[in-house]
């Protein structure tokens, strides 16, 4: 995550588990011309209306593809069935079996580009909530994406019966403990984890958990809404979803279509970056920018948009034990990173694409410390900007109170706890350290030693293998390290 506090024509963030640069006002140069430096291609497309597209070409390789709709800004409506004495219910295992029919019929939809039928799976097309079903799918066939893969349905409480906390079945006994109420008449909700795969980003299925709400209409049952009030967004929930590739980027939003452009521009650049610090390979990378705080909020399963207040971007996404991350998101909050000048950007965009990559080619997670530090590593390394600009908050805060006693840890990362700045520029001066005293292929080396590969299952705890990565690679114990690196913040504090 990117942490901004933004400076009149520069850059003054901090960060907290994906990213953050630190740079005094004035200090940071400006890029131009990034779109074109780094080839991105941007053209527009029409999405599929409201006819059968079936059969039709997978969109273009470099595209701006624009599914157009209602404004993010206001709460979707959902549309609600006349109700009378003779509206049907369903009965859990039926609205199960119906949802996930309802669900294949959208897969299959998706695999032949057929928006007809995907729209009789939509209660009400016409509806607010419609609308937004509808962009959905253009907003999925615009990623490329070709299928989803639906997950076992359980029933949810209806919105009547949030108070309480008996089963929203119409099927369950009612006990005096806890009486059973049912769902508004003609409803029925349930939760389901859907799961798809972004050609040529994901390397493996992104799951998402869906409360879908079913209205009755007309000769059956189809879906009101598949996204719950409380459920975390996917890229394909942005309304309005436009797509930008560049190169090892894609940008996916609603932003304007020239900022797009832009940021698919500075993160290609930002990937060649990242492939020549750590001689690997980029994977492509998507990055989602809403136009919206709350958005973006939304994409972080976050409530509260005030939560990303000094948020410029964060690497989101679930990693199995033991394995890569098989999908990435690299969700870019727009009120941060607009206080940022370019050269902020570019910091902030390195940073979280050396997440993804690192996330993406390694078996385990390492010490937080060493992942954000390596992350600032990467993205500082080719700046020219010295300890004295990068890490000003933490040698100011030495002055005054002495060194940290330790290395930064989970807590130190708390953005609960405030100034995160000390924390990233701690881990970055002791990152920095090692490639400056033992040079940047034992760093490289330290990293993969604790990170492990793909395949690798480890059953040693953490803490032996980084003690025995600092042995073999560092030369020091990790307390003497502590040791050195402390003493070098004091004499960075002092000659400042």
């Amino acid at each position: 995550m990117s942490v901004v506090r933004g400076t009149t024509g520069g850059v003054d963030r901090a960060a907290t588990r994906p990213s953050r640069a630190r740079l005094r006002p004035g200090a940071a140069t400006v890029l131009t011309a990034l779109a074109a430096l780094a080839g991105c291609t941007v053209t527009t497309a029409t999405p599929p209306g409201p006819t059968s597209s079936q059969g039709g070409p997978p969109p273009p390789a470099a595209s701006l593809a624009i599914s157009p709709g209602p404004s993010p800004g206001g709460p979707p409506t959902t549309a609600t069935p006349t109700v009378g004495p003779s509206t049907p219910t369903l009965a859990d295992p039926v609205a199960s079996a119906v949802l996930t029919d309802l669900l294949t019929r959208r897969s299959e939809a998706l695999r032949t580009r057929d928006k007809i039928a995907w729209l009789s799976t939509v209660a009400d097309p016409s509806s607010a909530d419609g609308l937004l079903e509808s962009q959905a799918f253009d907003a999925l066939l615009a990623l490329g994406v070709d299928g989803l893969t639906v997950g076992p349905v359980r029933a949810v409480p209806s919105p009547a019966a949030a108070s309480t906390t008996a089963s929203a079945a119409p099927s369950t006994a009612p006990s005096p403990a806890a009486p059973a109420v049912s769902p508004p008449p003609g409803t029925w909700t349930g939760s389901v984890r859907v799961s798809y795969q972004v050609p040529g980003v994901d390397r493996g299925q992104r799951q998402a958990s869906r409360t879908v709400t079913l209205l009755a209409s007309g000769d059956g049952w189809r879906i009101g809404r598949w996204l719950g009030p409380a459920d975390a967004w996917e890229v394909f929930d942005i309304p309005a979803l436009a797509v930008a590739r560049s190169g090892s980027a894609i940008v996916a939003g609603d932003l304007p279509v020239d900022q797009l452009a832009r940021l698919a521009g500075e993160a290609e650049l930002a990937q060649r970056v990242v492939a020549r610090v750590t001689r690997r390979p980029a994977p492509t990378a998507l990055l989602v920018a809403p136009v919206t705080e709350r958005a973006a909020a939304r994409l972080l399963g976050r409530s509260d948009p005030a939560a990303l207040a000094q948020i410029a971007a964060t690497t989101e996404g679930a990693r199995p034990a033991g394995q890569p991350a098989p999908a990435d998101r690299v969700v870019v909050n727009p009120a941060g990173m607009v206080r940022l000048n370019a050269q902020g950007r570019a910091v902030v965009l390195a940073h979280e694409l050396t997440h993804v990559l690192i996330r993406a080619t390694t078996a385990h997670d390492v010490p937080m410390w060493l992942s954000e530090g390596f992350a600032e590593y990467v993205a500082y390394r080719d700046t020219g900007l010295t300890p004295s600009l990068v890490a000003r908050q933490l040698l100011d805060r030495v002055r005054t109170q002495g060194p940290p006693p330790a290395l930064p840890g989970p807590a130190d990362f708390d953005p609960a706890r405030g100034e995160l700045a000390a924390a990233y520029q701690g881990a970055w001066i002791a990152v920095r350290r090692i490639a400056r005293e033992r040079g940047e292929e034992r760093l490289l080396a330290f990293y993969a030693e604790i990170a492990g590969s793909p395949g690798d299952a480890r059953m040693t705890p953490q803490s032996v293998v980084v003690s025995r990565a600092f042995a073999g690679q560092v030369g020091d114990s990790e307390a003497q390290f502590v040791v050195l690196w402390r003493a070098e913040l004091t004499a960075l504090a002092q000659s400042g």
